[in-house]
């Protein structure tokens, strides 16, 4: 599966029942889809939502797949080349896989067993946790310095007895410091009512500004913190749970909702965007979406002006979520319009289609 020169391929993960695939779109071409079968065996349905594809600035594509207990991802340096799985990170029992994240320069990082794993070499290394934190995601910066958000326990704030946080590591450092989000009175008090100070589920430090998310609790919210270039952090609210942070461009920072929403960090911690009337028209057209049916997108990458979603159409049957029908979409102009790129139903047995990543050149 050659990728075209100049044109970027857009790669799709599928898993189902016979199997987890990468469909390659040449030059971001449906007619042009070629298939690659990964060495994997089926995956039980609770382990898809965490499966992920990551595009990095040197032309990879980053795998998150569990390849063995303690195997959580794989790289192909292209996408016509083998697949390279990285050795497995020291210790035992199974990784949790939504802990697993690839970076830019090839770098993976893992969180495990209180400690910050990195692979940015031959072999895993091993950067000890504070003792206070429940980690859920890290990520590095340009500058080589680690950001860990999660959340510690503490005297409670509002209804709940856990605060979110974020220590970092500069380089050269043994030991992490603290880096936690500090809002003014007043935007703490009204963060804190809607439980957005609970705990932080994902950080990118990967440019400027370090963004970090949480939830609203109980309620279908998420918050965004960006961190200014003085150091201060501000607070922005995503009507409704967010999805993924994306980086179209350097400069540029996107928070996308779960409804597809695409909204831009703007500075002071602003969140700009528009709602997706046309895409959730569009989507009703795949086939197996109720006129009724929710959406919920389940990936997303971004370069440019280009931006391409996983979405999932489903039902709720009891406590149980039903994708009737999964799709890939793109748009050419930011979120403007949309296209179909590709299109199953998983209750009729098709796979799944839980990611898509755009390549970069390399």
């Amino acid at each position: 599966m050659h990728r075209p020169r100049g044109i970027p391929a857009i790669v799709i993960l599928a898993s189902g029942p016979a199997g987890t695939q990468l469909w390659c779109l040449r030059g971001g071409e449906p007619a042009a889809r070629t298939t690659l079968e990964l060495p994997i065996a089926p995956l039980p349905t609770a382990t898809v939502p965490h499966l992920r594809l990551r595009a990095t600035p040197s032309g990879s594509l980053w795998l998150r797949l569990p390849f063995g207990p303690r195997v959580p991802a794989a790289r192909l340096g292209h996408i016509d080349e083998q697949l390279c799985l990285v050795p497995p990170v020291p210790g035992a029992g199974r990784i949790a896989l939504h802990s697993a994240r690839a970076q830019p320069g090839d770098t993976v990082a893992v969180l495990d067993d209180r400690r910050l794993w990195v692979l940015d070499g031959p072999a895993w290394r091993a950067v000890e946790l504070p003792a206070y934190v429940s980690a859920r995601q890290a990520s590095v910066g340009p500058d080589g310095v680690w950001w860990v958000a999660g959340a510690r326990r503490a005297g409670r704030v509002g209804r709940s007895d856990t605060v979110a946080t974020i220590c970092r590591l500069e380089p050269g450092s043994v030991a992490f410091r603290s880096a936690t989000p500090r809002l003014g009175p007043l935007a703490a008090v009204a963060v804190a009512r809607r439980r957005g100070l609970d705990a932080l589920h994902d950080v990118d430090a990967e440019d400027a500004p370090v963004v970090a998310v949480a939830d609203g609790g109980a309620e279908p919210v998420s918050f965004v913190y960006a961190r200014t270039a003085a150091g201060r952090w501000v607070a922005g609210r995503v009507g409704q749970l967010a999805a993924r942070i994306v980086r179209p461009a350097q400069g540029r920072v996107s928070v996308v909702a779960a409804d597809g929403t695409i909204l831009d960090v703007a500075a002071g911690g602003r969140l700009r965007g528009h709602p997706p009337a046309g895409l959730h028209r569009l989507l009703r057209c795949v086939a197996g979406v109720d006129p009724d049916a929710r959406f919920l997108v389940r990936g997303a990458d971004a370069l440019g002006d280009t931006v391409v979603l996983a979405v999932g159409a489903y039902r709720l049957t009891g406590p149980r979520l039903v994708w009737t029908a999964n799709a890939v979409v793109r748009s050419r102009d930011a979120g403007a319009t949309w296209s179909i790129l590709a299109a199953t139903a998983p209750a009729a047995g098709e796979p799944e289609l839980p990611d898509a990543a755009i390549l970069r050149p390399g």
